[in-house]
């Protein structure tokens, strides 16, 4: 009976140090430092909920690197996606699992790479057991893609990766790339070993020669034979950290690379621009998927029947696209000029960041001493106190936070250079 006393005493005594020691220091939940509900408020004029902390708007323009300008990058691009679906994908570090995140961000990447590039084509490949497998030939239809990889990954991860023979397939898939187009291959690896049937070195030297540039993004950590493939190509390499950092990474190289004469060389490429057409009946049947379906387009040379744009003719092989499809291929090659933030600038600072201060030093002597200005976008006042001012170098127009990722990552044209004349600087 006293043992049983003692022990309750004990146990009694604990929880009240435990008791003690949480008022003292408080909840995990109260002693958060980071409480994000309170960056949040509320837009006077428009009601909409934005993150008013400068601090916090800085951090996302930092996210979205808008990479070197006046360079020049391919148009047309051609790009095998090599996906490692190994057992090692069956891990769960990172969350939901390896396999739900490969698939879910290259799925992702897929609509990502066709909305920036529509004039280019992927193709995918897959490696397990030892082997590598083609999953889908070149071609702009996005839906083919996904359709692919969804068919994989429900057979779920399992063997070992070669990376030899996945390399070995898709350059295959890339011999008969024309020569204006740009050759890629993006490896998603989480493996940390291969299982190759020869030397692979052999095989990085073919990639070299064929001036065939390879990227990696991998899951654990880094592999040597990744990293002398990404070198020796003009590639690069990523680890991914987390999930998000992941997604990150592969959004990445929706933006077409930088290239050099060596890779590709200028040329002039054919082109039709069709009109989009109703026929009378249906076209026949045939394994070619683009020619089902009663609305569509004529190939202007040879009067071939298409459903669908950008596709090559069936007949002749004539790129068909429209002009939209060109012009967001365009985008990448005359990017919009990154914006300047008016935070803590002076005169002298934007001098030295490369704006022509001189030229209009009385309107930007204006826009660094108000206290609030509103937004040419979307007209929002903006306070100096809890908003970035981000100012186009050319138009010296004012853009907030939100305006300035939609114009650079969605609309790729200023507003306010597209309308001197219309909007004023108010």
């Amino acid at each position: 009976m006293a043992g049983r006393l003692r022990g309750r005493m004990l146990v009694d005594v604990d929880k009240d140090e435990e008791e003690t020691r949480r008022i003292r220091e408080g909840y995990a939940w109260e002693s958060s430092k980071i409480r994000s509900w309170e960056q949040i408020e509320e837009d006077p004029e428009t009601g909409r909920l934005k993150s008013y902390q400068i601090e916090d708007q800085i951090a996302r323009r930092k996210i979205r690197d808008d990479g070197p300008s006046g360079v020049r990058r391919g148009v047309i691009r051609f790009c095998v996606v090599v996906i490692d679906m190994s057992q090692s994908l069956r891990a769960t570090d990172l969350k939901p699992s390896r396999a739900d995140l490969v698939v879910d961000s290259i799925q992702c990447f897929v609509r990502e790479f066709f909305d920036q590039n529509p004039i280019s084509q992927l193709s995918v490949v897959t490696t397990r057991d030892g082997q590598a497998l083609r999953l889908s030939n070149f071609s702009s239809n996005e839906k083919h893609h996904i359709e692919a990889i969804q068919k994989a990954s429900r057979l779920g991860p399992g063997g070992n990766p070669s990376l030899q023979n996945a390399l070995t397939v898709s350059n295959s898939n890339l011999a008969s790339v024309p020569p204006y187009g740009m050759k890629e291959i993006i490896v998603s690896y989480g493996s940390l070993s291969t299982c190759d049937p020869g030397d692979i070195h052999k095989t990085i030297d073919t990639l070299v020669s064929e001036k065939i540039r390879c990227s990696a993004i991998g899951l654990g950590a880094e592999l040597h034979i990744l990293r002398v493939l990404t070198k020796r190509t003009n590639g690069t390499y990523v680890i991914a950290r987390n999930e998000e950092h992941f997604r990150e990474s592969w959004s990445s190289h929706v933006v077409p690379p930088p290239t050099t004469n060596r890779q590709v060389s200028a040329s002039l490429i054919r082109m039709g621009f069709p009109m989009l057409e109703r026929l009378e009946q249906p076209a026949l049947y045939c394994n070619n998927p683009n020619l089902k379906g009663r609305f569509g387009y004529h190939c202007p040379r040879c009067s071939a029947w298409t459903s669908e744009l950008p596709s090559e003719c069936a007949l002749c092989g004539l790129t068909l696209v429209s002009s939209p499809h060109l012009a967001r291929s365009y985008h990448h090659l005359f990017p919009v000029p990154k914006f300047i933030a008016l935070k803590d600038q002076s005169l002298e600072d934007l001098r030295l960041s490369g704006l022509e201060a001189d030229k209009h030093e009385q309107r930007i002597t204006e826009l660094l001493s108000v206290e609030s200005a509103r937004c040419t976008g979307c007209k929002t006042l903006m306070r100096k106190d809890n908003a970035l001012h981000l100012l186009c170098p050319k138009c010296l127009n004012v853009f907030c936070i939100e305006c300035d990722s939609f114009i650079h990552d969605s609309l790729h044209h200023c507003p306010g250079c597209g309308n001197q004349g219309v909007l004023n600087h108010s």
